[in-house]
């Protein structure tokens, strides 16, 4: 799925996508009411399929609290099939303005997510973990992107799948005192690897990154900027700022901090 086109170029010329000037847009806005809420849907649910999705705007996604406490739930985007038939990779995507569930959750050990040049912001969770993505078991390698703006109270990336996370930003909501930016459950017999990324929290009690749980293994491959960490030694080459990290998105996307 490409989107970025314009409509005048249906069923003609396929070489004027500008992604930026065309915007292409999942929406689960039902009620029409330009927000998620009562009303509303989940935008994509995947059970099978090697799946590519570029220059996508996914937004207003809404489940209530006894949907997502279901075997299937994403107010954003949901994957859970086989690793042989199951494969979601997201380019120059964003996810925004999802509601209850985590924005992009991941809940099949054979699933894989691959993730470049996304933002996930604006999206909200009440009691469960994972305010942007929630990835329970699976795999997810993110690349140049950036999870900021999501209130909630269970860390902005959570899971105990294999992480995978190079030069993206994540940040922590302010309301958040108590999981910050990542929150890693990976057991010993997983994979996760960091390198290159800015982990902070708006928080100032907060850790960027925390190992949470027994018989639970990371690996910082350094060169990460972060402020507070729990239950984990950060690689020497990572750098720790102390004070809290002051920034906002430019329009492209992009968290720029002072």
């Amino acid at each position: 799925i490409k989107g970025g086109y314009s409509l005048l170029s249906e069923g003609t010329d396929l070489t004027n996508r500008r992604i930026d000037t065309y915007k292409t847009v999942i929406s689960g806005d039902v009620n029409g009411n330009n927000q998620a809420d009562s009303g509303d849907c989940g935008l994509l649910l995947v059970k099978g399929g090697i799946i590519g999705i570029e220059g996508v705007t996914f937004q207003y996604g809404y489940l209530s609290n006894n949907d997502a406490k279901s075997n299937e739930c994403g107010s954003g985007i949901y994957i859970n099939g086989n690793v042989n038939s199951t494969s979601v990779e997201l380019t120059d995507c964003i996810i925004r303005d999802c509601k209850t569930e985590a924005a992009i959750r991941c809940n099949s050990n054979k699933a894989v997510v691959f993730m470049n040049n996304c933002l996930i912001t604006g999206n909200s969770v009440r009691e469960l973990f994972g305010v942007g993505i929630q990835i329970s078991s699976g795999h997810i390698c993110m690349n140049n992107t950036t999870i900021v703006g999501n209130p909630g109270k269970g860390a902005a990336l959570n899971g105990g799948g294999s992480f995978m996370l190079a030069n993206s930003t994540i940040v922590g909501h302010d309301i958040d005192q108590e999981y910050g930016a990542f929150r890693c459950e990976t057991s010993i017999d997983g994979d996760t690897k960091f390198i290159n990324n800015l982990l902070i929290s708006e928080n100032s009690t907060a850790p960027s990154f925390i190992l949470n749980g027994a018989n639970k293994e990371a690996y910082s491959m350094g060169y990460n900027l972060y402020q507070r960490v729990n239950n984990f030694t950060m690689d020497v080459s990572d750098t720790a700022y102390p004070t809290l990290v002051n920034g906002n998105l430019t329009e492209e996307g992009v968290y720029k901090w002072n």
